[in-house]
C-alpha cells in the first residue's frame, strides 16, 4: 500500500513513472513450441489504463514469435494516484512455455523458459506534465520504493543453498 504526498497538491491526481528490469530466456523445439511473458500493473486490485493513452491498458507482453530467445528490456510503468490517498500497486508476472496448439508434424514439439523482474525504482512524480520535486512515498511495507532494488545473484542463492545441505547433513551425522 502506498501514500505519495506533496506540499499543497492534497487531493491532486499525478502520475509517477516507474520502471522495471525484465529478463526471460526460453528454448523452443519442434513445430509447436512456443514460450512468453506478460507484465500486468494493478491499483486497487484492477487494471488501469496509460494516463491520456485513449483507454488502453497497462500490459506488456512478449512471446517466442517476435523474441525468438527471450527478452531482456526496462519497463516503464505509468501508475495514476492522487497525492495524500492510499492505494495498493502490484505488477503480476506470468511466464508459460508450453505448446501453442497441437501439431501434426512429426517429431516433438517442446519449451523451457525463466524469468525474473526487478524494481529499478521510481523515476519521477508528475501534475499535469511537470515534475514535482518534493514528494514523499510513504508504504505500508516500509521498503524505499523510490530507489531500486537488487534481485538476490542467482550464484549468491545456490551457494547458500549449498551452506544448509551441508550443514544439514553434518548433523544428521552428529545424530547418528
Amino acid at each position: 500500500q502506498w501514500t505519495i504526498s506533496a506540499p499543497g497538491l492534497a487531493g491532486q491526481a499525478g502520475i509517477a513513472h516507474a520502471l522495471l528490469a525484465v529478463d526471460a530466456s526460453w528454448t523452443i523445439g519442434g513445430f509447436a513450441g512456443a514460450a512468453g511473458i506478460a507484465l500486468q500493473p494493478y491499483i486497487n486490485s484492477a487494471q488501469f489504463t496509460y494516463p491520456g493513452g485513449g483507454g488502453s491498458i497497462q500490459l506488456h507482453s512478449w512471446n517466442t514469435s517476435f523474441f525468438p530467445d527471450g527478452v531482456s528490456t526496462t519497463v516503464p510503468l505509468f501508475i495514476p494516484f492522487v497525492f495524500g490517498e492510499s492505494f495498493d500497486f502490484a505488477v503480476f508476472m506470468t511466464l508459460r512455455a508450453g505448446l501453442r496448439s497441437v501439431s501434426g508434424v512429426p517429431g516433438l514439439s517442446n519449451s523451457d523458459a525463466a524469468a525474473s523482474a526487478s524494481w529499478q525504482g521510481l523515476s519521477g512524480v508528475f501534475v499535469d506534465g511537470a515534475p514535482v520535486a518534493d514528494y514523499t512515498l510513504a508504504s505500508a511495507s516500509g521498503t524505499d520504493w523510490t530507489a531500486p532494488i537488487p534481485e538476490a545473484p542467482t550464484a549468491l542463492l545456490l551457494l547458500a543453498g549449498l551452506a544448509w545441505l551441508g550443514w544439514w547433513g553434518r548433523r544428521r551425522r552428529h545424530v547418528a
